[in-house]
C-alpha cells in the first residue's frame, strides 16, 4: 500500500465536465494500483482496510476509485483501476 496527499495536483482527464464531475478536497489516501477484472477489486479494498488499522490510521471519508481504462476497449484482465481511502491519524 502506498500513502498519498491527494489534492489539486492530482488529475483525471475527462471528456467534459457534468453534474457527475466531482472535485475531491485535500486528504491523506491510502491508494494502491490494481490490474486484472472488476470482480477481483473487493480483495484490494479488504487488503487496504487491513493496512490501515495495521498502520494506526482511521477512515477520514468514503472509498474512491479511479479507472485508468476503458471497460469497454480493455480485456478484463488488464483493467487497471486506482483505489483510495481518504485517512487521518
Amino acid at each position: 500500500m502506498t500513502l498519498r496527499k491527494l489534492g489539486s495536483r492530482l488529475t483525471c482527464p475527462i471528456a467534459e465536465k457534468n453534474e457527475q464531475t466531482r472535485v475531491f478536497p485535500k486528504s491523506l489516501c491510502a491508494t494502491s494500483t490494481y490490474t486484472g477484472p472488476y470482480t477481483e477489486l473487493a480483495s484490494v479494498y479488504s487488503k487496504i482496510l487491513k493496512w490501515i488499522e495495521e498502520q494506526g490510521y482511521k477512515m477520514n471519508g468514503a472509498p474512491f476509485e479511479i479507472y485508468q481504462t476503458d471497460p469497454n476497449t480493455t480485456e478484463s484482465d488488464k483493467n487497471i483501476v486506482e483505489v483510495y481511502f481518504p485517512v487521518a491519524l
